[in-house]
């Protein structure tokens, strides 16, 4: 009788240590923004729904919910643009988020570069149409040049394109600030009390945005600095 207590207490422990053990599962929106793929696309579809939403509330019931749809996806040149924008850029953020797996492809990652320089081209092309020239050619062509330029450094692989990268990386995230200076003039009057802050709330969440991609940029501009933090943590525990 004893030693059949025992041997339920060890098999207690054993049971126990191994589900000790285990990695914990992450929550699927935790595990979604592990990395700059899933915080990429968080801004992007803040952006997206929220542009639309101040639009069919500013129509008023004037229009039907499709025709407003309509109008905001492909009712002119600038918001088709805008929109094959948009879906470039979640489709090359869904790549960044595959890439950053452990034991992804290390093709993925020059794809998902590629993809978001194409969506940039297009977003270049849809400030353009809005008469958007400044912000167009500074930060349209920094983030077109820096992450095509992401994209192409696989086809010098003999060489070491590490610090290239990062001044490309950097690029990325400088593009964001002409935007997000641009923004913060546009609010700042409502911050003074001079306008009412529902004429702000969509550079408001443009700012969040931008914050957001500024984010990511910043993930993959430092991750091989994270890589070399876990290789030595990996070696020193071995």
């Amino acid at each position: 009788m004893q030693s059949r207590f025992q041997n339920g207490i060890q098999a207690v422990g054993r049971t126990s240590f191994h589900e000790s053990g285990r990695k914990p599962r992450r929550s699927f929106l935790r595990s979604r923004l592990s990395g700059p793929g899933g915080i990429y696309n968080l801004g992007n579809v803040i952006a997206l729904f929220s542009g639309f939403a101040l639009k069919l509330y500013g129509d008023q019931g004037q229009s039907g919910v499709f025709v407003t749809l309509y109008s905001y996806l492909v009712g002119n040149s600038g918001a088709t643009f805008l929109t094959l924008a948009m879906i470039l850029f979640l489709i090359s953020g869904e790549v960044y988020h595959h890439a950053a797996k452990p034991g992804a492809r290390a093709a993925l990652l020059p794809w998902a570069d590629f993809i978001s320089g194409l969506a940039a081209i297009s977003l270049t092309a849809a400030l353009l149409w809005l008469g958007e020239a400044t912000a167009a050619w500074v930060a349209g062509v920094m983030l077109v040049a820096g992450k095509l330029g992401c994209a192409a450094l696989p086809v010098f692989a003999n060489l070491d394109t590490t610090r290239v990268e990062r001044l490309l990386r950097v690029m990325v995230a400088a593009s964001r600030a002409p935007s997000l200076v641009a923004l913060g003039l546009t609010v700042l009057p409502a911050l003074r009390g001079e306008v009412a802050f529902d004429l702000v709330i969509l550079p408001l969440i443009m700012i969040l945005c931008f914050l957001l991609w500024l984010w990511a940029d910043l993930l993959l501009l430092f991750r091989h600095r994270s890589a070399r933090g876990i290789t030595v943590r990996t070696d020193g525990s071995v």
